[in-house]
């Protein structure tokens, strides 16, 4: 079995996952045109100084530079010989966890703008604090799970990597 050829295969796919996850988010978020239901943290931080315009823009701009450079990590990173392996890990490790992330915004926006089309007047949006309770829980599950990767990475290079 050729080992690159398999590899590149795996790598380009989280490439094309990347991508297109990162574009249909995008799509269904705009094709909605439901801006008041948006808890993006840069949405709900920027929006009452600068305007809902130009958070969503800001958001959008900020979204699209990260998964393009996440992207192009993934895409071109190649790691040391004879050195840790931490560094692609983790680039592994946010492509994987930001296709998740956009997978599931799709998902939001597309629910939401069914429910609010089947009942505009009872479907209202969250409220701005119990959308940060709620981005607080899911960080605080992130970085537990983070470190707990992180550590068993870690201890598999301990336990396994012999240089």
């Amino acid at each position: 079995m050729n080992f690159s050829k398999a590899s590149n295969i795996f790598r380009y796919s989280l490439v094309f996952l990347l991508i297109l996850t990162c574009i249909t988010d995008i799509f269904t978020f705009f094709k909605s045109g439901l801006y008041e239901f948006e808890i993006n943290p840069i949405v709900l931080f920027f929006k009452s100084s600068i305007g809902m315009n130009m958070a969503i823009i800001a958001a959008v701009a900020v979204k699209a530079l990260m998964v393009g450079y996440i992207t192009y990590w993934v895409a071109t990173y190649k790691p040391t010989p004879k050195h840790t392996h931490l560094w692609a890990y983790l680039v592994v490790y946010m492509g994987i966890l930001i296709i998740g992330i956009q997978i599931f915004g799709t998902y939001t926006n597309i629910n939401t703008t069914i429910a609010y089309t089947a009942d505009p007047v009872n479907v209202v949006p969250m409220a701005q604090s119990e959308a940060v309770q709620t981005l607080n829980i899911v960080n605080i599950i992130y970085y537990i799970t983070t470190f707990l990767s992180l550590l068993s990475f870690w201890i598999y290079e301990k336990i396994f990597r012999k240089d």
